[in-house]
C-alpha cells in the first residue's frame, strides 16, 4: 500500500467515512410469522396434572445445534462438538422413549451430524430426521438465518410418525405425550407447554483444570436434569399439564442442574446419592473426567471436534448418576 493510500484510509477512519460497497448484500427476507397457541391447547395444558399407575413411552423430539452439540466453524457446518453428558442421555431416551430429530440445519448437514452423533442402533430406532426443509419456509427463508418455529401439529398429522406409536397401546401421538427438547423457547410458541428447554450449549470452556471440570460437570448435570424430568413425565396422563406447572412455578421441577448428585460407592452399603458440593465436584470430576481426557490429544473437553470413535467416551461419575437416577425412579414408584 502506497503512502497516499495509507493516508487516505487513515483519513477515512478518523472521520468515520467507510465504503458503501458491501461484501454481502443486505438481508431483506422477512421471517415467518410467529405462531400462537390455540385456546383449546391452553385450556388442556392448564388443567391439573394427573399421574398414571404405570409408565409409558413419550415421543421425544430432539433439536441438535445448541442443544446436543455446537458447531465451531461456519465454513464446516457438519463439524461439531458434543455436549458433555449427551452420549449417556441418548442411551437413555432411545431405551425408554420414541425419538425423532427436528432441526433447523440444512438437511445435508443434519444427515452428516446425525450419522456421527448417533450409534448405528440409535439411527435404526430414529423415527424420522426432519431438517430445515420441514419448517414451512419460503425458498428465500430456507437459505437465510431467520427465526423458525416448530409446529407440533405438523408432527402429529404425519402418518409415518403416528405409525411409531407403541404397538399394542391405545392412543396416538399428541399434546399429552410429546416433548420437544430445545434451547430456544421461541421455536415452541405454537405449543409452549410441550417444551423442555435446556441452556444453550456454547463453546465457552474455560482454561484451567478445575474451571474446566466445573464447566463439564455443569453441562453434564443439564442432561441429568433433563433425564429426571422425562422420567417423571412418562408417568403423566398429559405432559403439557405438568410442564405448564413447572414453567409457572406451581410445581417444583425434579433435580435442577445445581442439585445433581454424585454417586459415591460403598463396599458395605448400597449406593446413595450425596449432595453435590464445590469440593466434591472438584475432587470427583477432576479425578474421573479431566484426568482421562488430558491423556487424549483430541477430546470434547478441549473444545475440539471429536471423531466418531470418541463420541461414546464415558464419564464414570456421570454414568453412575444416570444409573442411580433411573434406579431410584423405578423403585420409588
Amino acid at each position: 500500500m502506497s503512502q497516499t493510500q495509507a493516508g487516505l484510509k487513515q483519513f477515512q477512519r478518523n472521520n468515520c467515512i467507510y465504503s458503501t460497497q458491501r461484501r454481502t448484500p443486505l438481508r431483506t427476507v422477512s421471517p415467518p410469522q410467529a405462531p400462537e397457541a390455540t385456546e383449546q391447547y391452553l385450556i388442556q395444558a392448564k388443567s391439573a396434572p394427573v399421574k398414571l399407575s404405570k409408565k409409558r413411552k413419550l415421543l421425544v423430539i430432539l433439536d441438535l445445534n445448541g442443544t446436543l452439540l455446537a458447531r465451531p466453524d461456519r465454513r464446516y457446518p457438519a463439524r461439531f462438538v458434543t455436549r458433555p453428558g449427551v452420549p449417556q442421555f441418548l442411551e437413555y431416551i432411545f431405551e425408554n422413549h420414541v425419538v425423532m430429530v427436528y432441526t433447523s440445519m440444512q438437511r445435508r448437514n443434519a444427515g452428516v451430524v446425525v450419522g456421527d452423533l448417533f450409534s448405528p442402533e440409535q439411527r435404526q430406532k430414529l423415527v424420522v430426521l426432519w431438517a430445515r426443509d420441514m419448517l414451512d419456509l419460503s425458498p428465500e427463508q430456507l437459505h437465510e438465518k431467520v427465526q423458525v418455529y416448530k409446529k407440533l401439529e405438523k408432527v402429529w398429522s404425519n402418518p409415518k410418525i403416528q405409525e411409531s406409536y407403541p404397538e399394542g397401546a391405545d392412543g396416538k401421538w399428541d399434546q399429552s405425550n410429546t416433548v420437544l427438547v430445545d434451547d430456544n423457547h421461541l421455536k415452541a410458541l405454537a405449543q409452549p407447554h410441550n417444551l423442555l428447554q435446556v441452556p444453550e450449549f456454547l463453546l465457552n470452556r474455560p482454561k484451567g483444570k478445575t474451571a474446566r471440570a466445573t464447566w463439564v460437570a455443569n453441562e453434564e448435570s443439564s442432561m441429568v436434569c433433563l433425564t429426571s424430568k422425562l422420567e417423571e413425565l412418562k408417568y403423566q396422563v398429559d405432559v403439557s399439564r405438568l410442564i405448564f406447572h413447572w414453567q409457572t412455578g406451581k410445581a417444583e421441577p425434579p433435580q435442577q442442574p445445581q442439585d445433581a448428585g454424585v454417586v459415591k460407592p460403598n463396599v458395605t452399603k448400597p449406593k446413595s446419592v450425596q449432595p453435590l458440593t464445590p469440593e466434591s465436584l472438584r475432587d470427583a470430576m477432576e479425578s474421573k473426567i479431566c484426568q482421562s481426557n488430558e491423556a487424549r490429544s483430541v477430546n470434547s473437553c478441549d473444545g475440539k471436534v471429536v471423531p466418531k470413535s470418541h463420541h461414546k467416551e464415558e464419564s464414570p461419575v456421570l454414568e453412575s448418576v444416570f444409573k442411580e437416577l433411573l434406579g431410584l425412579s423405578e423403585t420409588s414408584r
